[in-house]
């Protein structure tokens, strides 16, 4: 009938996916942190801690992404500066 083999189609479709989950894995251990839950837990939590005793837990923290981004990005904005024109 012609075409390719169901064999062949499967071994391309696994290597693939393969490459892909290889150039993920070398990336994401790149800077040691897999995920933003072990970055946040094995880094940002224990350093902030002592100077933000009340952040929230990892859970809390993603829950409250959407309602902080917009005002996050208007005072990041505000507290731009002027531009020099050196850059």
């Amino acid at each position: 009938m012609g075409g390719v083999s169901d064999r062949h189609r499967r071994a391309g479709a696994t290597r693939a996916r393969f490459v892909t989950q290889r150039d993920h894995h070398a990336a994401a251990h790149s800077s040691g942190f897999k995920h933003l839950k072990s970055f946040y837990h094995g880094f940002a939590e224990p350093l902030l801690r002592g100077y933000f005793p009340g952040m929230p837990c990892y859970e809390h923290f993603v829950s409250l992404q959407k309602s902080v981004f917009v005002p996050l990005v208007f005072f990041l904005v505000s507290h731009l500066g002027t531009r020099t024109g050196i850059s």
